[in-house]
């Protein structure tokens, strides 16, 4: 108990000193004054650009990269490596068709993984500690807690410490290991464990992804949501909507209800006004959120989880982490994992499913994956 006090005190220490020392140097920094008129940057304004919105200076403060004073800065996660450092061994990265969808949790030394199900999609692959990758087939999953049994070909892998406890009090620090030294994430429990959120049914409709501007009802775009079909096709806050499939729209109401017209991976196009000139841009739609619609200050601290509703039960916490960060093992000061991370569902609200739960679901799952193996021999 003294060995576990006397790291949360020199925790504590770290964390507190880092903000004060990166502070001072921000205010050092603050209070120089250029040395002549030539060292101060001249920019002259675009007249012909339309004023920024509320909406599109939040967007710039949403990309933001985190500043040393804050918690999720570099500087600052550094302090929890070595609480992290065991669990590491324990955390895959899920790849599918080459790009990082989750993490993963190893949870048996025969090769078996738990990760983040609705990510999954095309060829899987895992990275392991050692850095190597390796093939990863979908064994079982169950769709409440939206968790998939991966089976991986691999030897010497470290299934990961459960904590004795995972309901740890409100104010506890939470850690989100990686397969980097330094964590992905730190932040502190905020809910106690509890019932997870109603699961919420996607309209089978397509999503372009944005939010409209409240100045006016004109079709003016506020914010472009991260990871949307908008976004890939390059719309911006403060472009106009002035058609959709050659049909002119003049309202909101007008674009929402020619969207209510179509369907997940269906391609639009729209024509914009941006600024004084008109262009044709082309957009293929996404599946509406099965968490329900996206409230665009939800967004302001990066893009959330596709699946965000309907777990058994969850401890929620205030980490920031990229969608693609769920799966992993989410651990104690102790260095134990207190369950695995199954959703960012909010600006500062992430969900952990717990490792009594956690660990139920494994062996269901394994019990599954040993009964279909039998009946495909």
């Amino acid at each position: 108990m003294y060995n576990t006090y006397h790291k949360l005190a020199s925790l504590l220490l770290s964390v507190a000193v880092i903000p004060l020392l990166a502070s001072a140097a921000w205010s050092a920094a603050a209070t120089t004054k250029p040395k002549s008129k030539s060292d101060k940057p001249s920019v002259k304004a675009d007249k012909t650009a339309p004023a920024p919105s509320r909406f599109s200076r939040r967007s710039r403060w949403r990309t933001r990269s985190p500043q040393p004073y804050s918690k999720n800065h570099t500087s600052t996660r550094s302090a929890f490596s070595s609480i992290a450092a065991r669990a590491r061994a324990s955390t895959v990265a899920i790849f599918c068709d080459g790009k990082q969808v989750a993490f993963g949790t190893v949870v048996d030394r025969g090769g078996y993984l738990l990760t983040k199900a609705s990510e999954l999609s095309g060829a899987i692959k895992c990275r392991l500690p050692n850095g190597k990758e390796v093939t990863a087939a979908v064994v079982a999953a169950d769709e409440t807690n939206d968790v998939a049994l991966l089976k991986v070909s691999a030897k010497g892998l470290a299934p990961v410490h459960w904590a004795s406890d995972d309901n740890p009090p409100i104010g506890s620090w939470i850690i989100t290991c990686g397969l980097d030294r330094v964590p992905a994430s730190i932040g502190v429990v905020s809910v106690a464990k509890r019932k997870g959120p109603r699961l919420r049914r996607a309209p089978d409709r397509g999503f372009l992804g944005v939010s409209f501007s409240s100045a006016d009802d004109d079709a003016r775009i506020g914010q472009v949501i991260p990871r949307t079909g908008a976004a890939r096709a390059g719309l911006r806050a403060n472009d106009l909507i002035v058609k959709i499939d050659d049909k002119p729209v003049s309202t909101r109401q007008a674009v929402l209800s020619l969207l209510r017209a179509t369907k997940p991976k269906q391609k639009i196009e729209l024509r914009i006004k941006r600024g004084d000139k008109e262009r044709d841009v082309s957009a293929t739609l996404g599946k509406f959120p099965s968490g329900g619609r996206i409230n665009p200050q939800q967004t302001m601290g990066g893009a959330l989880s596709e699946r965000r509703t309907g777990f058994e039960t969850i401890i929620q916490h205030d980490s920031t982490l990229n969608p693609n960060q769920c799966g992993g093992p989410a651990l104690d000061v102790d260095g134990k994992a207190v369950g695995i991370n199954i959703s960012r569902a909010g600006r500062v609200e992430s969900y952990i499913l717990p490792a009594t739960l956690v660990r139920k679901l494994t062996t269901k799952l394994k019990a599954q994956a040993a009964k279909a193996g039998k009946k495909g021999s």
